[in-house]
């Protein structure tokens, strides 16, 4: 498949292949399997947009601050109260995002890094001066990573805080809320299979994908973009255009997604037609569910089979 892709859109627009590992069977003789690979390209790799994701769990310790914010308690012990959250939940959260422990005198948290330049630039090494108290620290051997107009502007603003032995850079949770995602799915294609059930009733379809799965991977290698066109050549049970009327129900995006398929086994009509009404009216087998596209009306005619 990748080499036939590089075909058609070139080798210097593949950006990366994302690998999904889902459920494996153990009745095989050796690996389970149970993985799936997502290539992705761009028509131009250089007009591409940056990926981003939003951190996990970045929100819980932002909503955590502000809840100890309205308890009136003192900076100095949402402060403490923040550590002891962290600590108690550290498998929730990566190392990165744990090192946000800090909170400022407007409430906002931070984490803080070196400004110690691992490259010897002569031209950055100057003397800091800590107002506050006086001290001086000494540049480093090879010198800081902000120069000292730099370092007096990020000073001025209150992004400087001296710790330990040196000066240190701070870094607000809240203006680092996204990372760049990894390649790698770990989620269980059963659930798709069983939100299908929900949706049109029992079915002979087994490979339904998992709608969170394409919402965040649409997102993410859209920019984010709202208006987007998402087109699936391979329509299946539906799970595309259920993310994609899914995502604009959430934040009130324009995109329009196209599906086809050549009906096999009559999966358009059992399927397909039946899961994206069902979707649109939010009137699942399983019961009422938010219409998903408001007070609209739905255009049969768009939702039909071509007969070749």
């Amino acid at each position: 498949m990748r080499i036939l892709l590089d075909q058609v859109y070139g080798a210097e627009n593949f950006i990366s292949n994302v690998v999904w590992i889902g459920s494996g069977s153990s009745k095989v003789r050796f690996s389970r399997g149970g993985l799936d690979y997502m290539l992705i390209y761009a028509k131009d790799k250089k007009q591409a947009p940056q990926w981003w994701e939003p951190k996990d769990n970045a929100q819980d310790i932002l909503n955590f601050v502000a809840k100890q914010k309205e308890k009136q308690v003192t900076i100095d012990e949402a402060e403490l109260a923040l550590k002891k959250f962290l600590k108690v939940n550290q498998d929730k959260y990566a190392a990165g995002l744990a090192s946000y422990a800090s909170i400022d005198s407007q409430w906002r948290v931070f984490t803080t890094a070196s400004i110690v330049n691992s490259l010897d630039r002569p031209n950055l090494k100057y003397d800091i001066t800590d107002p506050a108290t006086g001290v001086v620290y000494p540049h480093p051997d090879k010198g800081w990573t902000l120069s000292k107009s730099t370092y007096q502007a990020l000073y001025d603003k209150g992004m400087i805080v001296f710790a330990g032995n040196r000066p240190r850079k701070k870094y607000f949770l809240e203006d680092n809320m996204t990372q760049k995602p990894q390649p790698i799915v770990q989620e269980s294609r059963s659930k798709a299979h069983s939100q299908l059930e929900k949706i049109i009733g029992k079915n002979n379809f087994r490979y339904s994908k998992n709608v969170s799965v394409l919402k965040k991977w649409f997102n993410i290698v859209s920019g984010n973009q709202k208006d987007v066109t998402i087109m699936d050549f391979f329509a299946g049970s539906g799970s595309t255009g259920q993310a994609v009327l899914e995502m604009n129900a959430e934040d009130q995006g324009t995109r329009q997604v196209v599906l086809m398929t050549n009906n096999e086994q009559d999966i358009a009509t059992t399927v397909t037609l039946p899961r994206l009404r069902n979707i649109i009216s939010g009137d699942w087998v399983s019961g009422k569910q938010r219409p998903l596209l408001g007070l609209l009306e739905i255009d049969e005619s768009l939702l039909k089979v071509e007969e070749n």
